[in-house]
């Protein structure tokens, strides 16, 4: 694991891990009817957990996973930052799906990839995306933390692949003992700073975060759902012209927690659609850090304004 500056993270990239396609890797079907945990043990992993790195102490790589245990299953859904090299600015991150298969001592391996919509997974082929793998372990004693390791494996570049930056530092491979983030449900308030908007801005922003949720099979059976983590949220702005008001877009597409990263979608006084973005800070935290707010909609009045911000709970 690597530490720089954290004053460096100023300059961002984002990049994004493509889906694979069938003729590169067999699937495996992962969205099967919905089954409480096998045993006490295993539900220990339904939660939301960091496990490794802290950039805003310029520590990298960074991974958070949210854990839904079906049965002998893990299906998972996180967040991942990575420094490519020993510079600062060659410096990417993206939303990941995980899914691994529990044994019967605990034991188990999480692999990235992407979801069909008919509940297809895809591993990720280190030629064309991030692959990230985790090996953990449920906990023995409830009094410990469950402890693991991961590795990345990043792709030399290519155009629109999922490495930006040409040549990086490859495998990269840690250990952690995994934390649990509290729930984001609650109001976080705070400024907006940023053009478009106007002067003085503030907000308040009220979510509600849901469990695992369920859809109905092709057999009629529940089964988990491409969005697994979904959040609903109201909005409050003070102080700007465009807008005052917003509830969260239904349905939920867009509106969902990976790991410590989340988006929302607001439709705002039914004049403007408001998207928001942003990170837990860490697992004993009440902010969000680098909230992004941006207006978007070609007809959205204040199309294209922009502005951070940073929340602290109520």
């Amino acid at each position: 694991m690597r530490k720089w500056p954290a004053l460096a993270l100023l300059g961002i990239v984002c990049g994004s891990t493509p889906a694979a396609t069938a003729q590169q890797i067999s699937p495996t079907q992962v969205l099967l009817p919905l089954k409480p945990p096998e045993n006490e043990a295993f539900s220990k992993l339904n939660g939301n957990w960091k496990l490794g790195g802290d950039p805003g102490q310029g520590i990298f790589p960074m991974l958070s996973v949210n854990f839904a245990v079906d049965g002998d299953q893990i299906l998972a859904v996180g967040h991942y930052e990575i420094v490519c090299s020993d510079q600062i600015r060659r410096y990417f991150r993206s939303d990941l799906v995980l899914v691994g298969k529990l044994a019967a001592d605990g034991r188990f391996t999480l692999s990235s990839g992407s979801l069909a919509s008919d509940g297809r997974f895809f591993p990720s082929s280190s030629s064309d995306g991030v692959a990230v793998v985790v090996n953990g372990a449920t906990p023995t004693d409830d009094s410990k933390p469950w402890k693991g390791t991961y590795k990345f494996t990043i792709p030399a570049y290519k155009e629109l692949s999922s490495n930006p930056y040409g040549d990086c530092t490859s495998p990269q491979t840690g250990s952690f003992v995994a934390s649990a983030y509290a729930p984001l449900t609650g109001t976080y308030t705070g400024a907006i700073f940023g053009e478009g908007f106007g002067s003085g801005v503030s907000v308040a922003l009220t979510v509600s975060q849901n469990g695992p949720q369920t859809a109905s099979g092709p057999d009629g059976q529940p089964q988990l759902m491409l969005q697994l983590f979904p959040l609903s949220a109201n909005i409050s702005v003070k102080g700007s012209s465009c807008f005052a008001h917003g509830t969260s877009r239904t349905p939920v597409e867009g509106n969902q927690l990976s790991g410590n990263h989340f988006d929302l979608n607001f439709d705002m006084d039914g004049v403007a659609v408001l998207m928001v973005d942003a990170w837990v800070s860490g697992p004993n935290s009440d902010t969000l850090r680098a909230v992004h707010f941006q207006v978007g909609g070609m007809a959205s009045k204040c199309f294209n304004a922009s502005g951070v911000g940073t929340l602290t709970k109520q």
